[in-house]
């Protein structure tokens, strides 16, 4: 926990601090109740899981944001962002109050939820009404976006629920131009072998709450979509990450195999599916600007130009 944490806790009021305690024990208790003897959630089962609960999403992941300060962090990654962003698995819009529109030129927000989508929809208030916006349902895998189109790339908590992360890096890489910036927040493995081990005893409870696997070797996944990782910063037991990184190449970067990946102090990233079973013996496991065009020019789902 860091600094701020620790002053934050101590700043609140004990009634506080026990409503949020008994909050996270009801929570638990849900999780277990809903995880109970049931398979792991399939791609369309856990967009169902952000469909239906988008109106709620944001109170139900409140107490977690604030206890772990991830607010600021949020604040620390989005004032990177510049030019021709594209946010990827955007969910309910937790980030556009912080783009700075001195340096963005436009967004596209994508995700699979439509329900997700709608949401963020409705918070397009909170973006500087200077910055173009549009916001489209999209498939990870299959951007629908040229080559070499975006400034920035950024996600903030999504990896976490990709089918295909590795994959779907990728394709994040595919349409970021060269020597451009992908901004990733994100939550998976930790440092320490008592955390993951737990990380893995509560996954089956966390994807059917949260339809998200939280024990992901974020870090790992990026190297092996072809991404250059330019700086790693991790908090909370390592479990919390912040990743700026880029490509020097044009077009979609190779992937890395599992054996470089091991050269590179890393180890290997299956899909989805794969993720329980290797996680018992630990873990590997919801977007255009053209590049010939100042602002975007793609016909979205919603769109608002200002």
């Amino acid at each position: 926990m860091n600094r701020k944490s620790i002053s934050l806790w101590h700043s609140l009021p004990l009634s506080i601090i026990a409503v949020m305690g008994l909050s996270t024990w009801q929570n638990r208790r849900e999780m277990r109740r809903k995880a109970k003897g049931k398979p792991l959630p399939t791609e369309a089962e856990r967009r169902e899981i952000f469909d239906e609960g988008a109106r709620g999403w944001d109170a139900m992941v409140f107490w977690d944001e604030l206890s772990m300060s991830l607010t600021s962090w949020r604040f620390e990654v989005i004032r990177r962002a510049y030019g021709h962003v594209l946010e990827v698995a955007v969910g309910t819009g937790r980030n556009f109050q912080f783009y700075d529109h001195t340096k963005v030129k436009s967004i596209v927000a994508v995700d699979f939820s439509e329900g997700m989508l709608d949401v963020a929809a409705s918070k397009r208030k909170y973006i500087h009404q200077a910055i173009p916006v549009q916001f489209e349902v999209a498939d990870i895998l299959h951007l629908d976006f040229p080559d070499d189109t975006f400034d920035t790339v950024v996600d903030t908590f999504g990896i976490c629920s990709f089918e295909k992360p590795v994959e779907s890096v990728n394709e994040m890489a595919r349409v970021l131009k060269p020597k451009g910036s992908v901004l990733l927040l994100e939550h998976g493995c930790g440092t320490w072998n008592w955390m993951n081990m737990r990380l893995d005893k509560l996954l089956a409870e966390h994807v059917h709450k949260y339809a998200c696997y939280h024990n992901r070797p974020i870090d790992q996944i990026v190297r092996q979509a072809g991404l250059e990782v330019i700086r790693c910063e991790r908090r909370h037991s390592g479990t919390s990450y912040f990743i700026y990184a880029t490509k020097t190449c044009h077009g979609k970067p190779p992937t890395r195999m599992e054996t470089e990946e091991k050269t590179d102090e890393t180890s290997s990233q299956p899909t989805a599916t794969d993720d329980h079973q290797a996680g018992q013996a630990r873990q590997s496991t919801s977007d255009s600007a053209p590049a010939q065009s100042e602002t975007p020019q793609k016909t979205a789902r919603h769109a608002e130009d200002t």
